[in-house]
């Protein structure tokens, strides 16, 4: 590898905005998903010979997952899981699964996509929750742009949500052993400096992509192991849709229902693959 990172070399953003290159950062990127020490140093290298002035982090992010895609594939995986789960739209009704999913797996009762009574008026939930006397109500704020964030008007606007339902929901549930409501808004993007004042202010749980430290999106996505079936290479766009269209978004539910990619239209030979890529990727 270089001594240096590239000399003058400018580098744009998702948001639109210059930066220097940073090879830490890229570094860091392909540490996270497992990748070793010395296929590390190579793909940084080979990366680096390619780097122009301008050059886009996509393009930078996709050449270094090709390369790592080449000598491990469950790395790779780790390392695609932003397009992947911005790959779960368009709609965005899969990402509340996705959301759904990840909350079950940390034991919670879920319900994605409910209609409720709020004191004024009925609300359509994303995804309901419950646990240990707990109740959850989150709204799902998917994202296909990269770049965008979630704005404060988006936070003002599910806290009077959840107040409304709150009002109602303890009420409605007097005789249970209910002691704690939860408003959450969950976004595989990130939210604007005001939003994250508004949520801390008004006690509104926010989740981004990397926001809050150490357990946002992502962490959650890795703690709980739980794959979206967008990192599956052996599926085209349109298989993804079909199998996801089918209720199937995590690849742990692939795995234990395979029959949803005949019933799909899927032929043999690529539901062989699906199933030889799943072995590789999943513990």
């Amino acid at each position: 590898m270089r001594d240096t990172d590239p000399s003058g070399i400018r580098i744009r953003k998702a948001s639109g905005e210059e930066a220097a290159y940073d090879r830490d950062k890229l570094m860091q990127s392909l540490h996270r998903s497992g990748a070793g020490d010395d296929a590390i140093e190579r793909i940084v290298t080979e990366v680096e010979a390619g780097l122009t002035d301008g050059i886009s982090t996509r393009k930078i992010y996709r050449r270094a997952f090709h390369l790592l895609r080449k000598s491990n594939v469950a790395a790779a995986s780790q390392y695609h899981l932003k397009s992947a789960v911005m790959a779960l739209g368009p709609s965005g009704y899969p990402f509340e699964q996705f959301v759904g999913a990840l909350f079950k797996a940390s034991g919670w009762e879920v319900q994605v996509g409910v209609m409720l009574p709020g004191r004024c008026v009925r609300h359509e939930v994303d995804v309901y929750a419950r646990k240990d006397g707990v109740v959850r109500f989150t709204e799902c704020k998917f994202r296909n742009e990269p770049g965008s964030k979630v704005d404060v008007k988006v936070a003002m606007y599910v806290n009077s949500r959840v107040r409304d339902l709150i009002s109602r929901h303890r009420d409605d549930h007097a005789h249970e052993p209910l002691h704690g409501y939860q408003g959450w808004i969950v976004t595989n993007s990130k939210f604007t400096e005001d939003a994250e004042r508004f949520g801390t202010c008004e006690g509104l749980h926010l989740m981004a992509w990397d926001y809050p430290l150490g357990a946002g999106l992502l962490a959650q996505i890795r703690k709980t192991g739980l794959l979206p079936v967008t990192v599956l290479h052996s599926l085209s766009n349109k298989q993804r849709e079909a199998v996801m269209a089918r209720g199937i978004v995590i690849c742990r539910e692939l795995r234990r229902h395979p029959e949803v990619m005949e019933e799909a239209g899927i032929e043999s030979s690529v539901r062989n693959r699906v199933m030889a890529e799943l072995l590789e990727i999943l513990p």
